[in-house]
């Protein structure tokens, strides 16, 4: 996918947001398996996961669409790899709001 911007560029904005001390929610959309993305990649998806704690992400498995550039591009990671992925990266982010919810909780109770 042809971002225009670095991961470090990206934190940065993600920084910046978060020090306006301002109640808002961060959220993703992330595509697994896209032509090509190899393992490492993928890796580094669920780090920048751990590393962003999203509030809430909508993620997918890649599927060619019409009109789009990947359409012509092999699709080479299998349905299954594209499955394990996408459970990984799912299950990672239901870890990471199950602790912002605890969270939550506690300064609730500690508060009432």
């Amino acid at each position: 996918m042809q971002r225009t911007y670095s991961r470090e560029e990206y934190l940065e904005k993600i920084a910046m947001i978060r020090e306006a001390k301002r109640p808002i929610a961060i959220t993703t959309d992330i595509i697994v398996g896209f032509p090509g993305e190899t393992e490492s990649e993928f890796e580094e998806t669920v780090s920048l996961l751990d590393e962003v704690q999203y509030d809430s992400m909508f993620s997918f498995k890649y599927s060619p669409r019409p009109n789009t550039p990947s359409l012509s591009m092999s699709d080479s990671i299998s349905e299954e790899e594209k499955s394990r992925r996408l459970a990984i990266l799912q299950d990672r982010q239901r870890e990471i709001q199950a602790t912002k919810m605890n969270i939550c909780w506690r300064q609730v109770r500690s508060t009432g």
